[in-house]
């Protein structure tokens, strides 16, 4: 009830917020706009002083309001819209909020109103490409990532395969780069206690994520591109039946951890931090997580970043699908209650400039970074050090990481990060992305509800099969019956809804 109360306080103080964006009378409409992001700590958004710089630009002036997402569900199931608010694109809210009236079409605001926006669609056709709907339409503002510097690409490649390097140095190994080496690296840390407790526990790979070997193989489990614009299912490929061979070989020979296998996960902090799993599949911030309680256990204990295996072509494919996009998953939609869509496109393109991307990212010259003699961006120390409310005074000014629309690779986080970390988003950002079906099309709505219809039983199919295929509880002689049971559940028609929408995305015009 509590929960309830505060959410309709909310409602009631956003409506109140309204007037003169959504009313009916013939007042003069002032340059205001209410955002709703899905974020915390609404006093700081309103006080950041970049926004404030923003604000001052443009003219407009913006109030945030902080939603959870149970908050969000709310305020759409009432009616009550704010100007702007935030939504997500992958998993076709943004397509949703456009058919139900909730977002408005932008097309002709950003031909007519827009300046920086515009030009960035008019230089970078892929990304005009990838913003419009299958129909042409523009109805959302995304925050871009240019991928043109190197810089760009890691800040996506925030988790990959790990490995203990203090292992590899004390058998006298180098780090793995294919399947035939980790077949190697892995019996030896079965076989030659690198823990040098006396005792056969190490654990070689320990990760119930071990079907992310399967790019090693040309496939991964879900919709992938093959040989270049095939649109298929990766388990219905023949490299799928290769990978399950390979893990099943590992299996057998304990070279991967059983509770692994089984799907848990409870096992495996405590094993990594206990000196018993030598690789494992983990985030960019592995070295400030587990490492310092690793090395209460074992003073010698170093991780180390390893790239994708590579696959018999000689390349290191990824699944990971943020490496395929420009766009971050949380985009900035204007609704149909906003009275003033010029104003909010007004603030929305300037926070595509440069100046404006600074502001929401570095913050001011002077104060919080400084450029250096070749151009490049530089935090100054001060603006890391924490304020007395525990976040660092760059985030009282601007933001980086949160999705304003904005063209920027939010490197200045980069520059947070231990050594460590960016040594392996490098490493990981080393890949080919051509496997990845992209992942931001917006599917009608008749094709994304068929896809919910037979995708999840699919998915869960394929999960069941590949766990009885590793652990030979299922003999891999049976493999075109799994085939066969993937086709009677619709595979097909899912595999072909997908490529479709792919024909129709790559016919996409440029800017008019």
């Amino acid at each position: 009830m509590r929960r309830l109360l505060a959410v309709c306080l909310a409602l009631f103080l956003l409506a109140g917020s309204l007037t003169g964006c959504g009313g009916s009378g013939e007042e003069v409409v002032p340059e205001e706009i209410v955002w709703v992001l899905l974020e915390e700590d609404e006093k700081l958004y309103n006080s950041l002083t970049g926004i404030e710089k923003i604000e001052e630009a443009t003219g407009v002036n913006i109030t945030f309001k902080l939603m959870t997402k149970e908050e969000y569900n709310y305020m759409l199931a009432s009616g009550k819209y704010p100007d702007v608010m935030a939504a997500y694109l992958y998993n076709g809210e943004v397509l949703d909020l456009y058919n139900r009236g909730v977002a408005i079409e932008v097309s002709e605001l950003v031909e007519n109103n827009s300046t920086y926006l515009k030009g960035i669609y008019e230089d970078n056709p892929d990304i005009y490409q990838e913003v419009q709907t299958n129909d042409g339409k523009l109805i959302y503002f995304p925050s871009l990532n240019p991928m043109k510097s190197d810089e760009d690409l890691y800040r996506l490649a925030y988790s990959g395969l790990l490995i203990r390097q203090d292992w590899l140095d004390k058998l006298g190994l180098e780090v793995p780069t294919d399947i035939e080496e980790w077949h190697r690296v892995l019996t030896a840390f079965k076989t030659k206690d690198p823990n040098g407790n006396g005792i056969a526990d190490e654990i070689p790979f320990d990760d119930y994520r071990y079907h992310l070997f399967a790019p090693s193989f040309g496939v991964f489990e879900g919709i992938l591109l093959s040989g270049g614009n095939r649109v298929t299912y990766g388990p219905m490929e023949d490299g799928y039946k290769e990978f399950l061979q390979t893990m099943n070989q590992w299996y057998e020979e304990g070279l991967i951890g059983q509770s692994a296998v089984t799907g848990s996960s409870k096992w495996s902090d405590a094993n990594i931090i206990n000196d018993i799993s030598g690789s494992f599949y983990g985030l960019d911030n592995a070295w400030r997580i587990y490492l310092p309680a690793l090395l209460e256990t074992n003073g010698e204990a170093a991780l180390t970043a390893v790239p994708i295996p590579r696959a018999r072509d000689g390349k290191s494919y990824s699944s990971m699908e943020n490496l395929k996009t420009h766009i971050r998953n949380q985009v900035t939609v204007i609704t149909s209650a906003c009275r003033n869509p010029q104003a909010a496109m007004k603030v929305i393109d300037y926070m595509y400039s440069e100046e404006g991307s600074d502001y929401l990212t570095w913050g001011i010259e002077g104060e919080t970074y400084q450029v250096g003699a070749n151009g490049a961006k530089y935090l100054l120390p001060e603006s890391l050090e924490l304020a007395e409310d525990g976040y660092m005074k760059l985030h009282h000014v601007a933001i980086g990481h949160v999705a304003f629309p904005k063209y920027d690779g939010e490197t200045v986080v980069l520059q947070t990060y231990p050594e460590e970390q960016l040594i392996a988003e490098k490493v990981w950002a080393n890949c080919d992305t051509s496997l990845i079906y992209p992942p931001n099309i917006l599917f009608p709505a008749e094709d994304r509800k068929k896809i919910n219809e037979l995708l999840p039983d699919i998915g869960k199919y394929v999960e069941e099969m590949r766990m009885a295929y590793v652990t030979g509880e299922k003999s891999l002689d049976t493999f075109d019956e799994f085939r066969a049971a993937l086709r009677e559940m619709g595979i097909e028609e899912v595999i072909e809804i997908y490529e479709k929408n792919y024909k129709i995305y790559l016919e996409k015009g440029a800017p008019r």
